[in-house]
């Protein structure tokens, strides 16, 4: 996952990309879907019972760093 995750940011139309291909929207979209199959993973593959709290972390830290996300980069107008 997190390597796909490093080709999709290649490819985003944001400040870090190489080639503006896939809208802002929908990169947030992968990550959030990305985070929600991280945190169910355990129970998901069936491998809850010896390891589960890493996934639900980093599941629910990936989940709330795309929902306090601005979609829209800010102007200078909105600055001030």
């Amino acid at each position: 996952m997190g390597a796909s995750t490093l080709v999709y940011s290649l490819f985003t139309d944001y400040e870090y990309c190489i080639v503006r291909m896939i809208p802002f929207k929908a990169h947030l979209t992968l990550d959030f879907a990305s985070g929600v199959l991280l945190l169910v993973s355990p129970w998901l593959f069936g491998f809850s019972d010896r390891m589960y709290l890493p996934h639900v972390i980093l599941g629910a830290t990936e989940i709330g760093a795309v929902l306090m996300t601005k979609p829209k980069p800010v102007t200078e107008a909105e600055k001030v």
